[in-house]
């Protein structure tokens, strides 16, 4: 059943209402696990993982390694990649969900560098979940604020302490300029853009919180892709007939729908707000967003809903839908 289908109508009113009631709980559940996350207990360690093998290089670097000035709670290292052969055109760009680190979302940078990407896995300011600064039944704007603030240090209004120095964009343009200067025969350079990131030549993709991000800077930045794993749908309130939605998610994209690819599994406790959210807000393309729905590993500590959330991008069985929405694969799962 296509998602703007199971999206209409009063039954469906009612229905997504309810979801939404599980979503409130899904947030004091991620608030719960946060800890957790933090310390390194989480359901990506259970996972087998796809090694990076086969690369001509595969590098840690802390953030302050590439910015010696910057400085910043959140200096776990980025990875990057450089692929065996003659690379894609295009650098994708991974940011990880909510406490996450790119270390711990190997499989996926795995499957970007195979498929022939230069892959950089970055580390930026996510200490803080969406949720639990601003939680369901906040001001959105708080919402779109921290959007903000976490990518380019604008927003200095917003409940998370950013600065501009550690915006995602920031750290991106930081951590080219020292490759590009470091090895200077890989290509980095042309990602470049003079003191800006050259948006156009990046496929940027994201898990969670990384999602969001991902969506708010392709509404901002034009992006050669924008790959979307369970995330983004910021807003307030648990009617459709009422809800605020974060003005971002409405504003104009200066990256083309066309060029929007996201995912959400079914066992997720938003499985209907994603759908909701991707297809009649963001305005993806139907035909463009995948539902996920494998059975869940057994004997896990994690509830169903948040292991499903966490399988998107580490359950290794979805290698070829990763392939399909990172524009590896041309066939469609």
């Amino acid at each position: 059943m296509g998602a703007s289908r199971i999206l209409r109508g009063s039954q469906l009113e009612r229905g997504m209402e309810a979801i939404l009631m599980v979503w409130k709980r899904w947030y004091v559940g991620v608030a719960a696990v946060s800890a957790m996350v933090a310390s390194g207990c989480f359901a990506q360690n259970n996972w087998p993982k796809i090694p990076i093998t086969g690369a001509k290089s595969v590098r840690e670097i802390t953030p302050t390694t590439a910015d010696p000035g910057l400085k910043t709670d959140q200096n776990e290292a980025n990875v990057v990649v450089m692929p065996a052969g003659t690379p894609r055109p295009e650098l994708m760009v991974w940011l990880p969900g909510s406490n996450g680190h790119p270390k711990g979302d190997e499989s996926i940078i795995a499957t970007g560098a195979k498929g022939g990407y230069r892959v950089i896995g970055l580390q930026y300011n996510n200490q803080f979940t969406v949720e639990n600064k601003c939680g369901p039944q906040h001001d959105p704007e708080c919402l779109t604020k921290m959007r903000a603030v976490r990518f380019d240090g604008s927003a200095q209004d917003a409940v998370v302490p950013n600065t501009v120095a550690e915006g995602v964009e920031h750290r991106l343009t930081m951590l080219l300029k020292y490759l590009a200067a470091k090895y200077p025969d890989e290509g980095w350079g042309q990602y470049l853009d003079g003191d800006m990131p050259a948006w156009k030549k990046i496929v940027l993709a994201g898990h969670s919180q990384g999602a969001g991000m991902t969506a708010y800077i392709a509404k901002k930045r034009e992006v050669a892709r924008a790959v979307l794993f369970s995330g983004g749908a910021d807003g307030e309130g648990l009617s459709l007939e009422t809800r605020k939605w974060s003005s971002w998610l409405t504003a104009p994209s200066k990256t083309p729908m066309d060029r929007w690819y996201a995912e959400y599994n079914a066992k997720e406790a938003i499985a209907l707000a994603e759908p909701y959210n991707y297809v009649d807000i963001l305005k993806i393309p139907k035909d463009h967003v995948l539902v996920f729905s494998l059975d869940l590993p057994t004997g896990a500590k994690q509830g169903p809903g948040l292991m499903a959330h966490m399988s998107v991008v580490h359950d290794p069985r979805y290698l070829p839908q990763w392939q399909w929405m990172l524009g590896i694969s041309d066939k469609k799962p």
